[in-house]
């Protein structure tokens, strides 16, 4: 008697190993396929993905290309990844397919970070009005996760002055936005754009630095004071946005 309720007891043993041995194994198969599913979304500086582009940033051109930032979830591959992005037909997206092409975006080998080329093309009305394309990403066999961060982006392209994409950094050096404000300097600096994008985030993208950026400011600083001293009653002033009709003044 004694020995069946001992080979009992080795019985009842040997198979909660066994299923304890199935779970461990299950659990490591799910963490192993976890690892394996990749994920993609934008990136961006905030919680949201916008993009925007005037072509008075490149007089002459009739087209242009810009290069929308996306990171992964998960660890770096040593290969090239592809990432597929497409349009999202709704409200939002006013821009008509032949005014833009969204190319094949790449992650490329031990990085992180990678980049989906949208080419936007120039068209008459945009003298005057402002197209919208709204993107996502789709999700395919390198990046089968795209639910996970920053699912869609929304790319503003005109010919009219707007607001610089990279104006939540601007402002530190140049105070709030204006057409006018902004005209005045491109006006003064010679230029189209000022391609900063924060201190030490110095990219092909991006390639104006601190010191750059600083010098403008100053450059700027000084041809507004002539300015208000050459019109003392009418000093520059913004002529739309939150501080329309509000004189122009730069952060110290």
């Amino acid at each position: 008697m004694l020995g069946m309720k001992y080979m009992a007891k080795i019985k009842f043993t040997l198979i909660s190993i066994c299923l304890l041995l199935v779970i461990v194994s299950c659990q490591k198969d799910e963490i192993i396929i976890y690892k394996q599913l990749s994920g993609v979304s934008f990136f961006s500086n905030s919680s949201k993905a916008n993009y925007t582009y005037s072509f008075v940033e490149n007089p002459g051109k009739s087209m242009d290309t810009i290069n929308v930032p996306v990171i992964i979830s998960g660890s770096a591959f040593d290969v090239d990844r592809e990432v597929i992005a497409v349009a999202i037909t709704d409200s939002v997206t006013t821009a008509n397919v032949e005014h833009y092409e969204i190319l094949k975006g790449n992650v490329p080998a031990g990085e992180i970070q990678g980049l989906i080329p949208v080419i936007l093309k120039k068209a008459a009305h945009h003298d005057t009005i402002i197209d919208t394309l709204r993107i996502k990403i789709n999700s395919n066999i390198d990046f089968p996760l795209t639910e996970l961060g920053i699912t869609y982006c929304d790319i503003e392209f005109t010919s009219k002055i707007i607001q610089p994409a990279n104006w939540w950094i601007l402002k530190y050096y140049f105070g709030p936005f204006s057409t006018r404000w902004w005209k005045f300097i491109m006006e003064v600096t010679g230029r189209t754009s000022l391609p900063y994008n924060g201190y030490n985030n110095v990219s092909e993208e991006w390639p104006m630095t601190y010191t750059e950026i600083g010098a403008y400011k100053q450059i700027v600083k000084a041809a507004l004071i002539k300015y208000n001293k050459e019109h003392q009653s009418e000093p520059l002033k913004h002529d739309d946005g939150e501080n329309e009709g509000a004189v122009v003044e730069m952060p110290s």
